[in-house]
C-alpha cells in the first residue's frame, strides 16, 4: 500500500511539473497567449506558475486531511 501511495504522490508532482513546464516552452517559443489574446509574458509565467502551485498544495492538503478522516 505504501509503495502505491508514494507513486500516486509522485505522479501528481511530475503532472504539476510538467504543466509549469509546458507553459513555459509554450510561451518562450510558441508565442503563447493569455484569455485576452495578447502576447503571454515572463511575468504571465511566473503568476500562473504561483497559482498553480498553491492550488495544487491545497489541493494536496485537503486530500491528505479527507483522506485521513475516512471521508474519500
Amino acid at each position: 500500500m505504501r509503495k502505491a501511495t508514494f507513486a500516486v504522490y509522485l505522479i501528481y508532482i511530475l503532472v504539476t511539473i510538467s504543466l509549469v513546464g509546458v507553459r513555459f516552452i509554450d510561451i518562450k517559443y510558441f508565442m503563447g497567449e493569455t484569455v485576452n489574446g495578447e502576447r503571454a509574458s515572463l511575468s504571465h509565467w511566473r503568476r500562473y506558475t504561483l497559482q498553480l502551485l498553491i492550488f495544487a498544495g491545497l489541493l494536496f492538503i485537503a486530500v491528505k486531511i479527507l483522506a485521513q478522516w475516512n471521508l474519500l
